[in-house]
């Protein structure tokens, strides 16, 4: 967990990450306070960067994902931190998650949820 990753994606909340700071000075000392053990979360971000280490991990991550029923729309990735690390993959070497699906063979709009 890092200030930056509060900029994006569900945990866009810029209100908490500037409170944090200006009560605690740092970010670091804001999640050391409440309980969170930042050498832990680091190791674990670091296993799951390496778990997609170039263009074919992710794409075989997409197809495994397929070939248990799980969605694959965008919004489905979001939440786990595992699903994140997938979604953060596919940004780094496509672009783009549709971009990572189109290199699965997959239409991006076959897997999109209409409202």
């Amino acid at each position: 967990m890092n200030p930056t990753s509060l900029e994006q994606g569900p945990f866009a909340n810029f209100s908490l990450r500037d409170a944090a700071k200006r009560h605690f000075r740092s970010w670091n000392t804001a999640l050391r306070v409440a309980g969170f053990d930042l050498i832990k979360i680091r190791m674990e971000m670091h296993r799951k960067r390496r778990q997609y280490p170039d263009k074919a991990a992710v794409v075989a991550a997409i197809e495994s994902r397929r070939n248990k029923g799980l969605p694959l729309n965008r919004g489905s990735l979001k939440g786990k931190f595992e699903n994140n690390a997938l979604d953060r993959a596919a940004e780094l070497y496509f672009g783009s998650w549709d971009k990572a699906l189109r290199a699965a063979g997959i239409e991006p709009a076959s897997v999109r949820l209409r409202k």
